[in-house]
């Protein structure tokens, strides 16, 4: 079924109402949503004039058309009165309940002041007892104050909050990453302080990701990392957990190539011998100059490979093997992937063939998709792209879904992966990682749910991703 335009606003509406309890034209605007404010203003009146919602001038500073929920007026007034300790809130910069780059402008210290503050993914923000204290960049590379951080209570507080949340991610501490921060503070005693405290707090920052299986790309991206140091140069020294790979055999050998085929990383050696990791969830490839400090503990790491100039180590990753390169065509793995979507030969005609395969005609194309044997290298995250591209329902069976169909779906998954690589996986999800925020190209809420026997997750349309042929 089909919704129409006033029923997709209607449902913004509600959404936004949901996200922000009040909302403002500036609010609108930060979502990016088409049409901006007017799209929705429409709906808000009839609600107002309906009784469901309020009308005023909540917001300071800002116009009338200022829509709000009874019940987050009310705890807002439960709010006016201040507590006798501040409170500290660690946000992401992106949250509805940020009002700073959206409701509110970012606090500035001049008209000269013109630090980029963003509400980007990945970037958090500190606010005590309502004001922006401190502003933690993507990656955490760069701690900023804002003005509220000259009370050096509120910057106390702010620290702490940091601190909190920093030490739940301990195991990042090894981060060396440096950052730049101002802080500027009453004395300079008090200054050394807390620039001393925020280098602590950030540091956790530096590394923290969210938990995600490495797509082709980003294979792709590690081995064009690897290849230069490696390529061309001998083993001199080589080392494996105890029990696992025989390491040491390729000690003398010549590393002939290092490529990444689907989601599997392969080193190729001139004595016949090939090493494949697969990095899954927390596993990861660094490369080092000799005699450098590493970033994990080294018994974090499963291989080690040392060449002149460069040393190469896989922390975490939960496959190495070692084996003879004649054997790959039966490996049990390897010989049974389907096409690589980043290959230069890739062929889509035979990647429909292997999905139209008698095992997968009853499966959901969402599940199908990412079955490693009928097209290797793709994830989560382009299954959701792709399909919401593409308008395709994911749950739709493979037999449901025509040859032509089929091929845009893989087309389009392979475009966003090389286009993924040439980024450096820097890509604006459209659905992936956005449930219950605003379809771009509809308005309506985005789904999520989790299938299949490794219960992976799905983002989608309900409105726009209904073609099932």
């Amino acid at each position: 079924p089909t919704t129409s335009a006033t029923e997709r606003a209607h449902a913004l509406a509600l959404a936004l109402l949901d996200r922000h309890g009040v909302v403002t034209r500036e609010a609108v605007a930060a979502e990016g949503i088409a049409g901006g404010f007017s799209a929705v203003y429409p709906v808000f009146r009839a609600l107002e004039e309906a009784g469901r919602v309020r009308r005023g001038y909540f917001v300071a500073g800002l116009g009338a058309a200022q829509f709000a929920l009874a019940g987050a007026l009310d705890r807002l007034r439960a709010l006016r009165e201040a507590s006798e300790q501040p409170r500290a809130v660690l946000l992401a910069a992106a949250d509805p309940a940020n009002p700073y780059g959206a409701a509110l402008p970012w606090p500035r210290r001049g008209e000269d002041d013109r630090r980029p503050f963003q509400r980007a993914a990945g970037a958090y923000v500190v606010l005590v007892d309502g004001d922006a204290v401190v502003y933690l960049e993507r990656a955490g590379t760069s701690l900023q104050s804002l003005p509220a951080a000259d009370d050096g209570a509120s910057a106390e507080v702010a620290l702490r909050a940091l601190g909190r949340s920093a030490g739940s991610r301990a195991r990042h501490r090894e981060s060396r990453r440096r950052a730049h921060c101002e802080l500027p503070m009453a004395s300079a005693p008090d200054r050394s302080r807390v620039r001393r405290r925020l280098s602590r707090a950030r540091a956790p920052f530096a590394h923290w990701r969210p938990r995600l299986m490495p797509e082709g790309d980003t294979l792709h991206r590690t081995a064009d990392g690897l290849r230069p140091h490696l390529v061309g140069r001998t083993v001199t020294a080589a080392r494996a957990r105890a029990g696992g790979a025989q390491a040491e055999r390729v000690v003398g050998s010549t590393v002939e190539a290092v490529e990444a085929v689907g989601k599997n990383l392969l080193l190729r050696f001139d004595n016949g011998l090939e090493i494949r990791t697969h990095l899954r969830m927390n596993g990861s490839w660094h490369r080092y100059r000799p005699g450098e400090p590493w970033r994990r503990p080294a018994s974090r790491a499963r291989l080690v490979l040392e060449v002149p100039g460069a040393v190469a180590v896989c922390f975490d990753a939960p496959v190495v093997e070692l084996f003879e390169a004649r054997s790959e065509a039966i490996h049990p793995t390897l010989g049974r992937l389907g096409p690589d979507l980043l290959a230069p030969d890739f062929d889509p005609a035979e990647a429909v063939q292997r999905l139209r395969a008698d095992t997968r005609l009853e499966a959901p194309i969402a599940e199908a998709i990412v079955d490693q044997r009928a097209l290797s290298g793709i994830g989560n995250i382009c299954k959701s792209e792709a399909l919401f591209a593409e308008g395709v329902a994911p749950f739709a069976l493979v037999r449901e879904l025509d040859d032509a169909t089929l091929t845009r779906v893989v087309q389009r998954a392979r475009e966003l992966l090389l286009r993924s690589a040439a980024r450096g996986g820097r890509q604006r999800h459209q659905v992936y990682g956005r449930a219950g925020r605003p379809c771009p190209r509809c308005g309506s809420l985005i789904a999520s749910r989790q299938h299949g026997e490794l219960a992976r997750t799905t983002y989608w349309c309900p409105s726009c991703q209904v073609t099932n042929a």
